[in-house]
């Protein structure tokens, strides 16, 4: 069981609370934030759709009021896809973000390289990383900046920004990366 995990911040992806966990708890090695948190080093840190959720609400800290229902609908993109996919889908995808085997799920939402080409890269609003620098003391991932076909921060009315961390085709897909580490500037 974990003796602590952040809360995520509004509109933040459980990527992004997942690689802030990982700085601050300053593993020297950075899968190792993969077998704290979902039960073994070789898992791929997935931006928009990620599975194990019910092995890391099981070792969330006593008292945490996060649910794999609620990281799901506040914290991955599903609730941005599931309006174009049937209930039957919808449920499934859930189950399978919930197990542990997360190997079809892209594939069960109808999201392959060759459907909808999502960003190569995380994506950022600068107006955003200044708000959130003064809000919180550092900056994060947001949920809907990360949603293909979103191009302006709906916030600060600004285009977004490709940070220096691939979204697809990564080295090592199972590093956790934040916002703050890829160093955002705050000006476009």
């Amino acid at each position: 069981m974990l003796g602590w995990f952040p809360s995520p911040y509004p509109d933040e992806l459980l990527y992004s609370v997942c690689a802030r966990y990982g700085n601050l708890m300053q593993y020297q090695n950075k899968e190792a934030v993969n077998l704290e948190l979902f039960g073994s080093r070789g898992k791929s840190a997935i931006i928009d759709i990620p599975c194990h959720l019910g092995y890391l609400n099981v070792n969330l800290p006593k008292g945490h009021l996060l649910t794999v229902d609620k990281l799901i609908d506040s914290n991955t993109l599903l609730p941005v896809y599931g309006p174009f996919l049937t209930k039957d889908r919808v449920k499934r995808i859930r189950l399978t973000m919930a197990a542990s085997d997360g190997s079809s799920v892209h594939k069960v939402a109808g999201i392959t390289p060759a459907t909808i080409r999502s960003s190569d890269w995380i994506r950022f609003c600068p107006s955003c990383v200044k708000a959130d620098r003064q809000s919180y003391g550092e900056c994060y991932w947001h949920r809907l900046h990360q949603v293909t076909g979103v191009e302006i921060c709906p916030r600060h009315h600004v285009f977004l920004e490709n940070s220096n961390i691939p979204a697809r085709n990564r080295i090592n897909s199972a590093l956790y990366m934040s916002a703050e580490e890829s160093n955002l500037s705050e000006t476009s």
